[in-house]
């Protein structure tokens, strides 16, 4: 008799078979959707501090006078630069679609 686990796996596909590509292209393509993936950056839970406004006016601060990247500033929020500027890029031609302004681009 098997144990419990190994009957499991035996009933399921390997995980290799979901990344098998026809051409060569295929796996290039999809090797590099997956880059992001191969270098983790461990980002332990930030609290927020008790004045946030005056938090985010210090980031923005820092990332104009080059103390800080956009990435790093993301980074520290828990964010992702490429999501973060893929969804900004997606509100704005929402935005566009519907008939808004954009907003400005400082920050007053």
């Amino acid at each position: 008799m098997l144990p419990a686990g190994s009957r499991l796996l035996k009933g399921q596909p390997w995980p290799i078979d979901r990344f098998v590509f026809d051409t060569e292209e295929e796996a290039r393509e999809a090797a590099e959707k997956l880059e992001k993936f191969n270098a983790p950056d461990w980002k332990p839970r930030r609290w927020a501090w008790v004045d946030p406004e005056k938090d985010i006016n210090a980031q923005i601060k820092a990332v104009e006078n080059h103390f800080k990247s956009k990435r790093q500033v993301i980074s520290e929020g828990g964010g992702d630069i490429e999501d973060v500027f893929k969804d900004i890029k997606k509100d704005e031609e929402l935005a566009e679609d519907v008939g808004l302004e954009k907003p400005s681009e400082s920050v007053d």
